[in-house]
């Protein structure tokens, strides 16, 4: 195991950690349960069904490189807006 993380860091992520108990991710977290209990509790049975979903749905993904790509150009150029 790995223990080189120093004080410092541990209080950083000790912060970090109060996030996760924001409402937002309570409540992805519930919306995950429901959605594996739906599933019978099977764990390819629930990425079968968030691939269908993802596929469904693919006009409302992004692309990281594209938006990284857009945030690369200068201001007033064509094209420059936010993601």
């Amino acid at each position: 195991m790995d223990d080189s993380m120093d004080d410092a860091s541990r209080d950083d992520a000790s912060t970090d950690n109060a996030s996760i108990d924001a409402p937002i991710v309570e409540e992805v977290r519930r919306a995950r349960e429901r959605l594996f209990q739906l599933c019978g509790g099977d764990i390819d049975q629930l990425l079968d069904r968030l691939q269908a979903a993802e596929a469904q749905d693919r006009h409302r993904l992004v692309d990281p490189e594209e938006v990284g790509r857009r945030m690369a150009r200068p201001e007033g150029e064509a094209g420059n807006r936010e993601p």
